[in-house]
């Protein structure tokens, strides 16, 4: 398996949590967002590279935006947004894939902390499917992971709206 660069907001817990969950894995490296504040462009040879953040509002958080606004990396590599947690975190992490998309970036995985909770999956059994998934390059967006190719745009899109109203059930429910 080839290397992977995880960068972590080492501001929140939740991220740190995750960030040693990581290292656990040999391959798997991670650095800390506060490392590169003063950097205004950081260059990365591993092709796999992270990003591990708790979202603020609907919104990345300020350092992981700042992270992905700087980062050079290579365009053909595969990428993964892991939101911790926070509110709306379903709207920071599609933001941060659209950054992504937006810098040229391709074949991100997306997952959110609501995403594990739904399946019943404590933070090491997240850790280990996303590593399973960015080994096996499968998987762009979870919601639409288990598509059914017959699926017209419509039914997508109702699909995605039923998403959403559960999510937002499931985070009164907390």
């Amino acid at each position: 398996m080839e290397q992977i660069t995880v960068y972590y907001d080492d501001q929140k817990e939740t991220c740190r949590k995750c960030a040693k969950l990581f290292e656990e894995y040999e391959e798997i490296q991670c650095k800390k967002i506060s490392d590169y504040e003063v950097e205004s462009i950081v260059f990365e040879n591993n092709k796999r590279v992270g990003f591990l953040f708790e979202s603020e509002g609907r919104k990345v958080s300020p350092a992981a935006d700042q992270m992905i606004g700087k980062l050079v990396i290579s365009k053909s590599g595969r990428y993964f947004v892991f939101v911790t947690g926070g509110k709306r975190e379903l709207r920071a992490a599609m933001e941060a894939y659209n950054n992504l998309q937006a810098r040229g970036y391709k074949g991100a995985n997306v997952y959110s902390k609501y995403y594990f909770e739904k399946y019943h999956m404590d933070e090491k059994q997240a850790v280990k499917q996303i590593v399973e998934s960015i080994e096996d390059e499968d998987g762009i967006v979870p919601v639409l992971a288990d598509r059914d190719p017959e699926l017209t745009a419509k039914d997508i899109r109702k699909k995605i709206r039923r998403e959403l109203k559960e999510y937002k059930k499931f985070r009164k429910k907390q």
